[in-house]
């Protein structure tokens, strides 16, 4: 397929100024680079896992994890821990289920108690309880939120230890903000945030070939990433991710093995210039 001038151009400074390099230096079994993509907001993301963990502060009404849901993943979420909603009683020492209080009106999930570790994917969809363990199918796309359930949260003191993983669904049906590469083995998914809070999903640009493909955030006519899958497996047994981003937006980028579940998740921080992604190792699902 004969791409466009300004695909060309863009696939070509991208190729040869980010991706290039990484190529050259694999002898030296380059993965994820330094710094690059290594935190999932709180959560670290588990490479091997298809799982992220880390804290949840008790002084949380709604943390963004970093970890990007689809519709139809199947999610794990458990947690461990103690929050103390009203300090120092100890009466108020919460598990993850809560306290011995019910919460009110004014909680984020009436229903629930005091103190319980609760979610929401996206920042419009509604609270569900998490409590120490659930699971569930995603009913819609966008980035896990956990809080927990209180109505004055600046006092609490403790955390929650979390642990999320994630089984991606096994189609892909390419769609403006959906791109299928490799044979439509793998999907590939884009949220951003800027420091006004506002949040949006990456539109897939109108050129690209089989294995690799454009994302825009905020006008067609401005490409914010470009991402493309290597079959490596005749090299090192594995799937690559190669992504340039000229973007300091925050964003998670995530891509899915649909043959097998397995779920990437590459993060990047508000207000960081987004380095270049080289990931050799990303998918041990060969062939």
């Amino acid at each position: 397929m004969r791409l466009p001038i300004g695909c060309r151009v863009f696939t070509a400074l991208c190729i040869s100024l980010a991706l290039c390099p990484a190529v050259h230096a694999m002898d030296q079994s380059p993965s994820v680079g330094a710094d690059v993509f290594a935190l999932q907001g709180p959560l670290a993301w588990q490479q091997a896992k298809s799982s992220a963990t880390g804290p949840i502060p008790g002084t949380s009404a709604g943390t963004n994890t970093g970890v990007l849901l689809s519709a139809g993943d199947r999610v794990t979420i458990t947690a461990t821990g103690t929050v103390n909603t009203l300090p120092p009683d100890s009466g108020s020492n919460a598990s993850p289920n809560g306290n011995s209080s019910p919460c009110t009106s004014a909680c984020q999930f009436p229903s629930a108690h005091f103190g319980a570790l609760i979610g929401r994917i996206g920042a419009g969809g509604p609270w569900f309880f998490v409590g120490s363990s659930k699971v569930f199918t995603a009913d819609r796309p966008g980035v896990l939120i956990l809080g927990v359930n209180d109505t004055i949260h600046d006092n609490n003191t403790g955390s929650f230890n979390v642990t999320v993983n994630v089984e991606g669904a096994n189609t892909c049906v390419p769609g403006p903000t959906t791109l299928c590469l490799a044979g439509n083995r793998f999907r590939v998914e884009v949220a951003w945030r800027i420091p006004s809070g506002q949040t949006g999903v990456g539109t897939v640009a109108s050129c690209g070939t089989a294995d690799s493909g454009l994302f825009w955030f905020f006008s067609p006519t401005n490409w914010e990433m470009l991402i493309k899958i290597l079959n490596g497996c005749g090299l090192n047994n594995r799937y690559w991710v190669f992504m340039a981003a000229t973007t300091n937006v925050e964003f998670t980028l995530r891509v899915t093995d649909t043959l097998t579940g397995a779920v990437q998740q590459y993060f990047n921080p508000l207000n960081r210039l987004a380095p270049p992604l080289a990931d050799t190792n990303a998918f041990a699902t060969c062939p």
